[in-house]
């Protein structure tokens, strides 16, 4: 595992590596809500605008402020994505109920030592916030 960071990112195709997903440091007793706004460099309102689909471990979130992330947990951030299943996926969504059926119920959570959580960025939450995951460092496993 390397860390990456502002100094250390040269030769690293940055979006895919997020895209894979990458381990970054998460405060014990952390909410959802409080990671994203201090990753991403977000209020409030901006986190509302911009991350419209949140998935931890396999799972949408619809209430990050009581959320709390564990070590290991793998969290998804993305902007609105297209269709009925952008739809669905949408936290809050008025068709949330329709998620049951496209749940697989496995636990993602990934075994790591520390505080670390799988982070994953999907399309505009990737290329408006890519430079803030870089400033603030993170772990990437098998990165050339």
């Amino acid at each position: 595992m390397r860390r990456i960071d502002k100094g250390s990112c040269d030769g690293i195709f940055l979006s895919s590596v997020l895209q894979q997903g990458v381990l970054v440091e998460y405060m014990p007793g952390e909410t959802v809500t409080s990671f994203i706004l201090r990753i991403l460099s977000l209020d409030p309102e901006g986190m509302e605008r911009e991350v419209q689909t949140l998935i931890l471990n396999n799972g949408c979130v619809d209430e990050p402020d009581s959320t709390r992330l564990v070590s290991g947990d793998t969290i998804v951030l993305s902007g609105a994505m297209p269709g009925l299943v952008g739809a669905m996926l949408r936290s809050n969504s008025p068709i949330k109920a329709m998620r049951k059926s496209m749940s697989s119920g496995e636990d993602r959570r990934i075994k790591v030592d520390g505080n670390l959580v799988r982070l994953k960025l999907f399309n505009t939450v990737l290329s408006d916030h890519k430079n803030d995951i870089l400033e603030l460092g993170f772990y990437a496993e098998d990165v050339v």
